[in-house]
């Protein structure tokens, strides 16, 4: 009885890997083919930002989560700045000193014109009165040297004026230099996305040029596929492509961005055709950013994909013509949960 009980335990245990093995074949098999179609699985890709500071400084604050969704010019992370601002301040009051010297510089001439002015009435009075005789040649001499003088002060004048102007553009290019510098003590986001990673926290403090938070950027999604030598001869940049994700029924259309030029998983001696088939190229499919402005959240990093490269071209079937429709109706229902639950916030608060 103990023997035929583990004989039926046994039975029972090879006919359910028999069936598991019959199961597995015929879902390989109900895998379809496609003349001048590749087929090939592969990993979706975003295009990752790492966002740094320009300046060494200690970090005060960063009002962003990891997964948070961030706008182009939010603020990532706040560096201490009183350094900087005193910088700002030193810089703005030297500029008005500057500002000064030029309206007291300009009041200098003003007053210098009024007394040429002034010169060279008393110089024509005196040319008549010496047509009259009435005055000596020193004395039209000595008006027009007065005359003289005044219109020399006025050009030292001048020239003094432009070198307080040039100091003036200097404090202003200065004054530039540190708002720039402060204003880079805020790091902002660069592009639109979601936070992946924050590389630092309060009170650390960094270099310039340090890392500080990870972006990725929902709108440059690229699915990354391996074609074997034999297909990878008719593909191009530009050709159409399909991408199919798993557990959603939508095919969304794409185009070959990149074709590797030189081979992966290359053996160390390539001579027979078995070998030759192990070469690998790299290609990168693009979907177009419309589609994933659309899409913000259906496409992630790592996420499991189909990918259809059409290196014959030849008609797409049927199956794989584009079709949104499931993808559609998901971001529908998300959003009217979002707008319920914005509501709901709302009459909260209210309250």
């Amino acid at each position: 009885m103990k023997f035929l009980k583990i004989l039926f335990m046994v039975l029972v245990i090879a006919g359910l890997g028999f069936a598991g093995y019959r199961y597995i074949s015929s879902s390989k098999s109900e895998v379809v083919h496609y003349d001048g179609i590749a087929s090939v699985n592969g990993r979706m890709e975003m295009k990752r930002v790492d966002v740094g500071s320009l300046y060494a400084g200690r970090i005060e604050r960063i009002p962003v989560e990891e997964g948070d969704k961030v706008a182009a010019g939010d603020i990532l992370v706040e560096l201490s700045s009183a350094q900087t601002e005193a910088q700002v301040s030193t810089a703005r009051a030297q500029k008005k000193r500057s500002q000064e010297a030029v309206s007291k510089q300009l009041a200098r001439i003003r007053q210098q014109e009024t007394d040429m002015k002034l010169a060279a009435l008393e110089l024509r009075e005196a040319e008549k009165l010496r047509s009259d005789r009435l005055i000596s040649d020193t004395e039209l001499q000595r008006r027009q040297i007065a005359l003289d003088v005044k219109k020399e002060n006025i050009n030292v004048l001048k020239k003094e004026l432009a070198e307080i102007e040039a100091e003036v553009k200097r404090a202003d290019a200065s004054l530039n230099e540190a708002v720039s510098r402060n204003n880079d003590m805020t790091v902002r986001a660069p592009i639109a996305g979601f936070v992946e990673y924050r590389l630092t926290e309060p009170g650390n403090v960094i270099g310039a040029g340090g890392k500080v938070v990870s972006l990725l950027d929902p709108s440059d999604v690229t699915l990354d596929v391996f074609l074997p030598t034999a297909r990878i001869a008719g593909v191009r940049v530009g050709d159409e492509a399909r991408i199919t994700l798993d557990g959603l029924d939508a095919v969304f259309p794409a185009r070959v961005d990149y074709v590797a030029r030189e081979a992966q998983y290359t053996p160390k001696f390539v001579e027979t055709s078995e070998e030759r088939s192990k070469l690998l190229f790299r290609v990168s499919l693009r979907i177009d950013k419309e589609l994933t402005e659309k899409y913000p959240l259906l496409f992630r990093g790592g996420m499991p994909a189909e990918g259809y490269v059409n290196y014959g071209g030849v008609s797409w079937p049927e199956d794989l013509a584009v079709n949104m429709v499931q993808a559609d109706r998901l971001y529908d229902a998300r959003q009217q949960h979002t707008d319920a639950a914005a509501g709901n916030s709302a009459e909260k608060a209210d309250r």
